[in-house]
């Protein structure tokens, strides 16, 4: 009843459209109004409801229209083909290349990879990450039967029930293995999703759910680094982890204990503009290009200058590298647990 009010409550003000990462493309009060194009652009990064007086849950309201239909034809396609594989992209993790991190044995924690950590793109950042929490001393072990977390399957493919299928395995794998919690990789899908898999799907389950980035934090000291990153480091807050999950601090305080020279950019934190890729855009290639022009150079303008920007979100590094090649931005993307690996002396290529 709540929601219904609040929704049928937009005035079209238009007070939060300059926190949307599309305007003035699209307005948050053009997807109240159900239109398609607005709807399908929506990375429901939830930046609106900060700028709106009523607190108009704008993103709710685009994941329920989502969830009837209205999503890009390419992502209908692509959600299509990865039934068979059962992973965001249709490609499966190497678990071989995982040789060296413990696999389906009992953990303190469970690690969940992200929907593009069996990417070839992504597989040194992953590695980067395991390492980084076993040098760390962190207790965890990897499941074969788990390929990812699948938090891409609720928001981007806009498919709840198929989420809710795979957490369900994924809680049944977990207790199999006697783990007390679930370790998110670097996806702000996950984190989207998982902290509150019991108030969206009505999913019990007693295991901690922790994201990999705020153990770290929790664990990395000083003494630890035996290189710094010199270059000119940001950090580009991932909506999954700020906005919905209140977590700011603690990539920042791994970032000023690895680099020499830090700087923020504003907006930052809760503010943060959303890097585009959310909600499906940055699997969709259709509109993957149109964020190029409408995102991409609100998101240059912000980090010109700065030589890495650092992310806690493969999807995040996915958008911010592609503007960065296409519209000259300069800047190298990099995840964190990357960064950290690498100044932990791993041998890795400089960031």
């Amino acid at each position: 009843m709540l929601y219904e009010l609040l929704s049928n409550s937009c005035v079209a003000c238009d007070l939060c459209a300059s926190r949307c990462p599309w305007y003035p493309v699209f307005k948050p009060s053009q997807r109240n109004l159900g239109i398609r194009e607005a709807v399908e652009s929506c990375t429901m990064c939830g930046n609106c409801v900060l700028g709106c007086p009523l607190k108009v849950p704008t993103h709710k309201a685009t994941f329920e229209r989502k969830v009837k239909g209205l999503i890009p034809n390419d992502l209908k396609k692509l959600r299509e083909r990865v039934e068979e594989k059962g992973s965001t992209f249709g490609i499966k993790m190497d678990w071989g290349a995982l040789k060296g991190f413990p696999l389906d044995e009992r953990a303190e924690w469970l690690v969940l990879p992200g929907g593009f950590d069996p990417l070839p793109t992504s597989r040194n950042d992953f590695l980067a990450l395991l390492w980084t929490l076993r040098e760390l001393g962190v207790d965890f072990t990897l499941s074969t039967e788990v390929p990812e977390g699948f938090g891409n399957f609720y928001f981007d493919y806009a498919d709840p029930q198929y989420f809710k299928k795979k957490a369900i395995k994924i809680i049944k794998v977990a207790k199999a293995l006697g783990v007390k919690g679930l370790l998110l990789s670097e996806c702000g899908a996950d984190y989207k999703v998982w902290p509150r898999v019991t108030s969206y799907l009505k999913i019990k389950h007693d295991l901690r759910v922790e994201m990999a980035v705020n153990l770290i934090s929790k664990k990395l000291r000083p003494r630890h680094v035996v290189r710094k990153v010199p270059w000119k480091t940001s950090y580009h807050d991932p909506c999954g982890l700020s906005r919905y999950n209140f977590l700011t601090e603690p990539p920042r305080k791994i970032l000023k204990i690895i680099s020499e020279n830090y700087e923020e950019r504003e907006p930052g934190g809760r503010d943060q503009l959303c890097c585009g890729g959310g909600g499906g855009v940055s699997l969709s290639e259709a509109w993957k290009r149109r964020a190029v022009e409408a995102v991409g150079r609100k998101k240059v303008e912000q980090f010109k200058g700065v030589e890495i920007v650092a992310t806690a979100c493969a999807k995040c590094k996915s958008m911010l590298l592609t503007y960065s090649l296409l519209l000259r931005g300069g800047f190298r993307v990099h995840r964190i647990g990357y960064l950290v690996a690498w100044s932990m002396g791993k041998p890795l290529p400089p960031p």
